[in-house]
């Protein structure tokens, strides 16, 4: 049990890809992951629980308790994968109550600098890349480059983490300062590094899982299911060693565990046919990753923790915007007034939040007396309203239905009659009306953004605006932008910008012919009238993935509360008109101070060894040269949902 006056420590684990049936308990003719089954077993299974059919949504709402589309999540690629800085994360929140905050794993939260972990409310962060054989982890920022399964070595250090909190907690009892640990492997997904061929989507894991699915019992399954088994197998076998650890140590007592997956099983070629599937999935649930029939966001969600009954499954309708409203509602201080609806800072987060708190669903901490929504209160209670008992012609009592009643705005709802009514001027009379309007949650909170960073990596494929002279002049790919073909073609992005000075401009391409563009930056009405200063520059054409400084722009002065800024990127001509310019164009890449400030580098400690040269990391992960320095994790070919599309894959 929780020890008295202190708040717990959370840990949510959030894999990837791994859907309802890929669990053992679901599928126990072929699926094997034990550890993940048996801290099911030992926890509260919520077997109706929904997420997004893609990864970025889910974890975007997991972090914000908001739908997705309202933090600008909406896909996986084309820079619509990003949480808005105006929205406040579930480590800001956590950290702001004293949370300590660490985040180990995938991040898929926008692919651009300023936007990272560790930018967001996140005090450690450990990013691991698309690598998931010989990958790069940054922490904090700090690039390194591990030999071996990425996986298996950030699940070393995450127990370190675990082992540092509770030898703190021993050491300072009460005063030690609870943690959020959000925890996010990636194992079950496809990654590079394992590839039979560039391009081709495969998971990677050590080959002893692969060995046990080469009994005769799984003769005629296709290859990427008995792949999809492994991997299942190898990420529970990850996993195991953080739940064992939990469990094990003093920590179990005070922490809840929450397990969960971010859509539904992503099927690979050879699973689509349906009796394929159905070997894969015999939950027999339609559809798959990235469509929202229930195979593709129908989800578990298991949780282990103080008071938190064992061995029980609940079928409450439950989504993944209801797990921070939990979390803070769980944290709030002991003895004090703060719940998942208020807070230490006088926000009001109901009214913000899109989910609902189900701390009421884990907490069995003491026995509570009958309480009846539509039969009778407390059992042998009787309590007069306005002088009469709540009873019927038949000597049964009312519940609390009669004691129900909500208004919002101009509405009132009545619990007993189920109705309700819209006031207008002044009046207060409860009539019958035919038509109420579906209420409206549009609430929203806008935090200033205190954090700042030299190198800012402008994604192409998230323009705002495309202006083309003609129509399909400039194409958006999921990772890119192709095209321009006339004078005057342009795409527009929107910045802000938090650090006076000037920036050089470096943009990476690959294109078919040279041409001439200008660069602008400033308000949008400047760059339309020309009073802004602009850089003129030829664009050489280069058929290899290569980033070309084109000048130096300055940039607005930042303005308090910050305004937004306009980017434009504008075709003005071409060695070959009529041809487009841009085979891909993957981003804008802007450093403050000059193009000295994008390698920094971590200074070695004494006998420690000093980090490979960036140009041996850039040949090894094949990241192309301009993008981004040490500084950023992020790349345009490290998005999701590229696999199969011939023109987001130049050559690098």
């Amino acid at each position: 049990m929780q020890a008295a006056g202190t708040r717990p420590n959370f840990i949510m684990i959030l894999t990837d890809d791994l859907g309802w049936d890929d669990v053992g308990l679901h599928n126990p003719g072929y699926a094997r992951t034990p550890n993940i089954d048996k801290f099911i077993r030992n926890g509260t299974l919520f077997d109706n629980f929904y997420v997004a059919p893609e990864c970025a949504p889910t974890r975007a709402a997991l972090l914000t308790g908001r739908h997705p589309l309202r933090t600008g999540t909406v896909k996986v690629n084309s820079g619509y994968d990003f949480i808005h800085s105006a929205e406040t994360t579930a480590a800001q929140y956590l950290s702001a109550q004293g949370y300590q905050t660490a985040h180990f794993g995938k991040w898929h939260n926008i692919q651009t600098l300023g936007y990272e972990p560790w930018h967001v409310g996140f005090q450690q962060s450990w990013y691991i890349d698309t690598n998931l054989q010989d990958g790069a982890v940054w922490h904090n920022g700090n690039i390194s480059y591990v030999q071996g399964y990425t996986e298996q070595r950030l699940a070393g250090v995450l127990l370190d983490y675990l082992s540092k909190a509770e030898a703190r907690a021993a050491k300072q009892g009460s005063k030690a300062r609870p943690f959020f640990v959000y925890y996010a492997p990636r194992a079950m997904h496809t990654g590079n590094g394992c590839q039979s061929k560039p391009g081709l989507a495969a998971r990677c894991f050590p080959p002893k899982f692969r060995a046990p699915y080469r009994a005769r019992k799984y003769s005629g399954i296709a290859n990427n299911t008995l792949d999809a088994w492994a991997a299942a197998e190898y990420l529970d076998s990850v996993v195991g060693r953080v739940l064992d650890q939990v469990t094990r140590s003093s920590l179990a007592g005070s922490t809840y565990v929450l397990l969960a997956s971010d859509n539904g099983a992503q099927l690979l070629p050879g699973e689509e046919a349906p009796a394929a599937k159905l070997i894969r999935m015999p939950s027999g649930m339609q559809g798959s990753k990235a469509v929202v029939l229930e195979g593709g966001i129908r989800n578990f969600l298991a949780v282990q923790g103080p008071g938190v009954e064992a061995a029980v499954t609940d079928s409450t309708l439950l989504d993944v915007t209801d797990i921070l409203p939990t979390l803070a509602e769980l944290a709030a201080k002991p003895g004090s007034s703060s719940s998942s609806s208020s807070s230490s800072d006088g926000v009001d987060w109901s009214s913000i939040w899109d989910g609902i708190s189900f701390a009421n669903l884990l907490e069995v901490l003491r026995s509570q007396r009958l309480l009846r929504y539509d039969g009778g209160g407390l059992p042998g209670y009787l309590e007069p309203v306005g002088g009469e008992w709540l009873s019927t012609a038949n000597g049964s009592y009312r519940g609390f239905e009669m004691c129900i009643a909500v208004r919002r705005g101009q509405y009132k709802w009545i619990g007993l009659t189920g109705k309700a009514y819209m006031f207008q001027n002044g009046s207060h009379i409860e009539l019958p009306c035919n038509k109420v309007p579906q209420f409206q949650n549009g609430s929203h909170i806008e935090l200033p953004c205190n954090e700042s960073w030299n190198v800012t990596n402008v994604l192409a494929q998230g323009a705002h605006e495309i202006s083309g002279m003609s129509a399909g002049n400039v194409r958006v790919l999921p990772n890119a932008l192709a095209g321009f073909v006339e004078a005057g073609d342009a795409a527009w992005w929107s910045l802000q910008v938090l650090k006076p000075g000037a920036v050089s401009v470096v943009l990476m391409y690959t294109s078919a012919v040279a041409a001439t563009f200008s660069v602008s930056l400033g308000s949008f009405q400047s760059i339309v009238d020309g009073s802004v200063l602009n850089i003129t520059a030829v664009l050489p054409a280069q058929k290899r993935m290569l980033g070309v400084e084109i000048g130096t722009l300055p940039l607005p002065a930042p303005t308090s509360p910050p305004t937004k800024s306009e980017l434009r990127l504008q075709l003005l001509s071409s060695t070959k008109p009529g041809t487009p310019i841009f085979t891909h164009l993957g981003n804008i890449q802007l450093t403050l101070g000059g193009k000295k400030n994008a390698k920094r580098r971590r200074p070695v400690a004494a006998g420690e060894e000093e980090e490979e040269d960036w140009l041996d990391l850039r040949s090894r992960f094949n990241w192309p040269d301009g993008q981004a320095g040490e500084e950023s994790p992020y790349s345009p070919f490290d998005a999701e949902g590229i696999a199969h599309c011939e023109a987001c894959q130049p050559p690098l």
